[in-house]
């Protein structure tokens, strides 16, 4: 197989991506690859004489909340703060990725779904691996240089410093590798993504996420559901235990053997730290575990009550960064209120909600229009992601797994224009 005939095709290079995206999110490499392979693929376009764009509502909404992030930048006078530096490298490769999804052919989208799906559970395979490694290193007091943000070491599972992120990138493993389990599969074949699910599973248990418990649970409720119905019918009901056995089986020999290796968590601290965090969850403990959120949120709208007309409607840009840094006394010169929608507020003003309002529910109204042309699984990690996006990050384009979810979703929707540049090239 020629190499560059396979990544020109948009279906492999955007599955490629997809599980870069992942990968970035979830494990500390240190370059931006995801970047640079997005031009890559670009490029390979342009030589090919492929490259071609598409417009539809979707998109044109997508770029509007674009110009109003620039906006914003233009407001600083001249500051280009770090958040707006890899923001603005993420809003590049979204725009590249855009052009890539512009040469998918309706037909080409099926074999997109399945490369994204079995290139992503493997990427949260092998970093599910290394996760658990690290957190059983941990507990024994052991650390390892690589994972460490200057004097930073993240808990638990988690090999990055926001664990939420963590959390939502294996999430996605969870669910594709679930969607592979429901395929007719050999028993070797099902034996090892049964294996995969278990420590994708750990992987995110472990890692200290509250949203990652809370989506878990609601995962586990629906496979419930789903089992439930199916066992309605008794042979559906046969043939589902057959395929849920090999799982109920590992988990049987992983309580055992938990339960018989004393010696296995040295460091209890380690473990006492999630058995608080998973305290929290209870209803009389919710307003302790959100306090450090609320504070923020508070904070934007004090901050927005002294915004003059013009800057209620526009933004005032991204001045709130070195403020929140300094109001919450983080070890980093620059934060944010951890929601979005409070972000395109301060920078963006009412226009700037209005536009992320309309693209959130943009994409909701295309995942109930196109359900039938789009991944079911897909579908369903849109809306997991969504408790996670509203109150984490700076900007929605801080999150590039959340950001190729929305274009891959708008890119299946009929297009309304469809350019072609440089054909036959």
């Amino acid at each position: 197989m020629n190499i560059l005939k396979y990544l020109n095709k948009s279906e492999n290079s955007v599955s490629i991506l997809f599980a870069i995206s992942i990968l970035s999110m979830s494990f500390p490499y240190g370059f931006p690859l995801f970047g640079v392979l997005t031009l890559v693929f670009v490029l390979l376009k342009i030589f090919s004489g492929r490259f071609k764009i598409s417009i539809n509502l979707g998109f044109i909404i997508y770029f509007v909340t674009i110009f109003i992030y620039i906006f914003g930048v233009f407001l600083n006078k001249g500051v280009i703060y770090s958040h707006n530096k890899s923001d603005i490298l993420n809003i590049i490769s979204f725009i590249f990725i855009w052009i890539l999804l512009s040469d998918l052919k309706k037909i080409e989208y099926n074999t997109l779904f399945k490369k994204m799906i079995k290139y992503s559970v493997w990427v949260c395979f092998v970093i599910s691996i290394i996760s658990i490694y690290k957190f059983l290193m941990l507990t024994k007091n052991v650390n390892i240089d690589k994972f460490y943000t200057g004097n930073y070491y993240p808990g638990g599972t988690s090999l990055v410093v926001d664990y939420n992120m963590f959390s939502f990138a294996l999430l996605t493993g969870l669910i594709f590798n679930i969607s592979i389990l429901r395929e007719k599969l050999t028993i070797s074949t099902r034996f090892f993504y049964t294996i995969s699910l278990l420590l994708i599973f750990l992987s995110i248990a472990f890692a200290g996420s509250r949203r990652g418990w809370v989506l878990l649970g609601v995962i586990f409720v629906c496979l419930i559901m789903k089992f439930t119905i199916n066992s309605l019918d008794v042979h559906k009901f046969f043939k589902q235990t057959i395929k849920a056995s090999p799982i109920f089986l590992i988990i049987i020999v992983l309580f055992i053997f938990f339960s018989n290796s004393n010696n296995l968590f040295i460091a209890s601290n380690e473990i006492d730290k999630l058995q608080y965090r998973f305290q929290t969850l209870k209803i009389n403990e919710v307003d302790d575990s959100l306090s450090s959120r609320t504070k923020r949120w508070q904070y934007a709208y004090e901050m927005y009550n002294d915004y003059d007309f013009l800057q209620l409607t526009f933004g005032k840009g991204f001045s709130y960064l070195p403020k929140y840094g300094k109001r919450f006394n983080t070890d980093l010169e620059e934060d944010y209120p951890h929601s979005p929608f409070l972000s395109v507020l301060l920078y963006g003003g009412i226009i700037g909600v209005f536009s992320l309002v309309l693209l959130f529910l943009w994409t909701i109204y295309l995942t109930i229009k196109n359900r039938k042309n789009l991944n079911i699984y897909l579908i369903a990690l849109f809306y997991l992601s969504i408790p996670i996006i509203i109150v984490s990050s700076n900007s929605i384009f801080s999150i590039s797994l959340f950001n190729l979810i929305i274009l891959i979703i708008f890119s299946n929707n009929k297009r309304i224009t469809r350019y072609k540049e440089l054909e036959g090239y």
